[in-house]
């Protein structure tokens, strides 16, 4: 503020302008902040969620298992039937997600030929009793064959599978059924979610259906549970999962 001779208050005129010094228009005259800041948004980065994107398949509609991270082909193969189960801790997706990089390293990652009775104990075992933290995240693909039993099936439904079982399909154009054990299967869940939270696919093991698929944008929890928990059994998912 200023006085002139006669002691009459004058006001200063208004600069209006970028006030934010972090902006790219930053204007160090301007007094009133206009709206119009600009910023570089070529760094920028969403750092609240990751896109996990999987992909199982059968004998009869024959293709590749995939994964991808934020679209980052993490895997895409065609060999080792069953089931492969990759897990990762939430810290090290964050991580990815923020400073970008190298793909994380699972914390663990391994396939086990379920058509096969004891490796379908063996995998349940491990599921129930390794060392997992409650947000460590479960990433399950299928490939050729699979076969579930009881304990297969329940160990599933602690990392958030809700109906990891087979379906008989179309196995050819008249309608013959083909065997069940080669159902398409994906799965990303977490111990934190519990049984039915996690996202899962159950495809038909027809040679004209599609694979089974999962994608979603996982959002990153404040409670560290692991994924947000899905909207419920696959049914209920079609957000999510492609019918």
């Amino acid at each position: 503020n200023a006085m002139s001779d006669n002691n009459v208050l004058v006001q200063p005129d208004t600069v209006f302008g970028c006030t934010d010094a972090t902006a790219l228009n930053y204007s160090s005259e301007a007094t009133e902040d206009d709206g119009t800041c600009t910023y570089d948004e070529s760094g920028f980065i969403d750092d609240t969620q990751m896109n996990i994107k999987v992909i199982g398949t059968g004998m009869n509609n024959n293709g590749p298992r995939e994964l991808y991270l934020n679209n980052s082909q993490v895997y895409s193969e065609q060999s080792n039937r069953g089931l492969r189960m990759t897990v990762y801790t939430q810290a090290s997706l964050k991580e990815f997600l923020i400073n970008g990089g190298s793909l994380p390293s699972p914390k663990f990652d391994n396939t086990y030929d379920v058509y096969v009775q004891g490796s379908q104990n063996t995998m349940a075992q491990k599921i129930l009793t390794g060392d997992w933290l409650m947000n460590d995240v479960f990433v399950i693909t299928s490939y050729d064959a699979v076969n579930y039993n009881p304990l297969l099936v329940g160990a599933s439904k602690t990392i958030g599978g809700c109906d990891p079982k087979t379906r008989n399909g179309l196995g050819s154009e008249s309608g013959n059924p083909v065997n069940d054990s080669r159902t398409p299967y994906a799965l990303v869940g977490s111990k934190g979610v519990g049984e039915c939270g996690g996202y899962e696919s159950v495809g038909d093991d027809g040679p004209y259906s599609p694979p089974s698929q999962v994608s979603i944008n996982w959002m990153f929890d404040d409670d560290d549970t692991g994924i947000v928990k899905s909207p419920g059994s696959p049914e209920e998912q079609e957000d999510f999962i492609p019918t």
